[in-house]
């Protein structure tokens, strides 16, 4: 069959799809006189001639809809797409975890003898990132959760031991590990089921607003290394959102190209792990 004479509305199961591409095949194509130099290659045909829409933006636009709905279904069918119950769960279990950890900074503010008048201003927070942060999770994604704490608040004593003897008391927390040899030390834990990694930031301030600026100097100045370390997924996080100019889009985007793709390879890995190819 042509290519040219595929129906244009035959809907695309990701499933089915064959992810190999010839590394020329993308925009351009070889010249059979030449020997594949650089700069020897002539640009493929305009793809909505070749798909037979000639100048009919609509119909272009018409399928591709059509492809985006039917790609969703299937997402939603194989359970990549959080259902709302999965969704207020997540909300609920960070809702939770800033409330443990305001808490923490209070009594360690009253363990290191923090003068009255600054006691009740000492706070600190919760700020999520990677995947859940930008919105493109999956039903099965984890949580990354950055823990940031005021200045007298210790990653050794404060942190791996006093929140986590906190969060291994709570009926909620199951499986608690701290990691204190990576690169960015963190806990790693259970949280209504809900797999969390938990790094911790200290600053240089006593009360850190709920949502802390973390591109502001201020709050920035003199903080150590991990700290460092730890605020920089954040900080990226933050700088994504902040250039893009259709967050919405983004996410409508990202969520479909991010978990159809996971989908695909992973799919691809298991088939091969069972036909042993390695």
């Amino acid at each position: 069959m042509e290519f040219g004479h595929i129906e244009r509305q035959q809907l695309v199961d990701p499933r089915h799809v064959n992810t190999y591409l010839p590394r020329w095949s993308i925009g351009l194509r070889p010249n059979s006189n030449l020997d594949y130099q650089v700069g020897h290659f002539n640009p493929l045909p305009p793809l909505d001639g070749v798909l037979g829409f000639g100048g009919n933006q609509d119909g272009i636009l018409r399928m591709e809809m059509e492809r985006s709905m039917s790609l969703f279904q299937i997402m939603g069918d194989e359970g990549l797409v959080p259902s709302l119950e999965e969704e207020m769960k997540r909300r609920n279990a960070i809702h939770k975890l800033k409330k443990i950890v305001r808490e923490w900074v209070q009594t360690v503010a009253y363990h290191h003898a923090l003068p009255k008048r600054y006691l009740r201003f000492a706070s600190g927070t919760i700020l999520t990132y990677g995947s859940y942060g930008l919105g493109v999770h999956n039903s099965e994604s984890d949580i990354d959760a950055l823990c940031v704490g005021p200045c007298f608040a210790t990653i050794e004593e404060d942190f791996f031991i006093v929140l986590r003897n906190i969060l291994a008391s709570r009926p909620e927390v199951s499986d608690i590990h701290c990691v204190k040899g990576a690169k960015v030390p963190l806990m790693r834990f259970k949280f209504d089921g809900i797999s969390i990694d938990l790094p911790y930031a200290r600053l240089k301030v006593i009360s850190i607003p709920e949502d802390v600026d973390v591109f502001n100097p201020f709050f920035l100045k003199n903080i150590d290394d991990k700290s460092w370390k730890s605020l920089s997924g954040v900080r990226a996080n933050r700088r994504i959102l902040q250039l893009v100019p259709n967050v919405e889009g983004m996410h409508y985007e990202g969520i479909t190209d991010q978990r159809s793709l996971e989908y695909i390879f992973s799919e691809r890995y298991l088939n091969l792990r069972k036909n042993r190819w390695f």
